[in-house]
């Protein structure tokens, strides 16, 4: 899906990222990451020992969706140590983005959040928003349409802040399930791959 080359030249780590980010907004990702909360499942899960495993995360510092997401990625990486998460910045690097296809139902958008193995083979994906998420903006459109007008934003803001929390654990679990089941796909192929070399031995 995209070269070794691009993410060495291109990718930065959790702590190059937020130092990266615009005054305006570093407060925010900082706090969002101090916010994360996870449950013993999940705890369990990324403190224990498994084959090693590759995040790319494409994202923007300015972006709600980025800031409701990527920052529970980087506290993943924090407590696990068998993920390498690299972040990459959208706009300052759309050209070399597009020729390595990075690209979201046909467009260029974000959070594009992207599970590999050592070899940058894909496992899994994460786009943009949680199913909460376009569910609240589905009840918002629906409401606008019941009161007669096309200016649905002022709908998808009351129930953003009203929902802040459930739309943040929503993030959270919708990107731990595919975390999980990437790496437990990646374990199977492993094992799968040291059982053949036996058979043929």
């Amino acid at each position: 899906m995209f070269s070794e080359d691009f993410i060495r030249s291109k990718g930065k780590t959790a702590e190059e990222y937020i130092s990266s980010v615009a005054d305006r907004y570093r407060e925010r990702w900082t706090r969002k990451i101090e916010q994360v909360e996870l449950t013993e499942e999940q705890q369990s899960f990324l403190t224990a020992d498994y084959f090693p495993i590759k995040i790319v995360a494409i994202s923007a510092d300015w972006c709600p969706d980025c800031q409701n997401a990527i920052p529970i990625l980087m506290k993943f990486a924090e407590i696990s140590s068998y993920i390498d998460l690299v972040l990459v910045d959208r706009d300052s690097n759309k050209e070399a983005l597009n020729k390595e296809g990075f690209l979201t139902n046909g467009g260029m958008r974000i959070p594009l959040v992207i599970y590999t193995n050592t070899e940058w083979q894909k496992l899994g994906m994460w786009a943009e928003r949680s199913a909460l998420t376009y569910q609240l903006v589905h009840e918002a459109k629906k409401q606008a349409v019941e009161v007669g007008t096309d200016d649905y934003g002022q709908f998808v803001r009351e129930r953003f802040r009203t929902h802040s929390k459930a739309l943040f654990l929503a993030n959270r679990d919708e990107l731990y399930n595919e975390l999980r089941k990437s790496v437990l796909i990646y374990a199977s192929a492993a094992k799968l791959e040291n059982f053949n070399q036996t058979v043929m031995q």
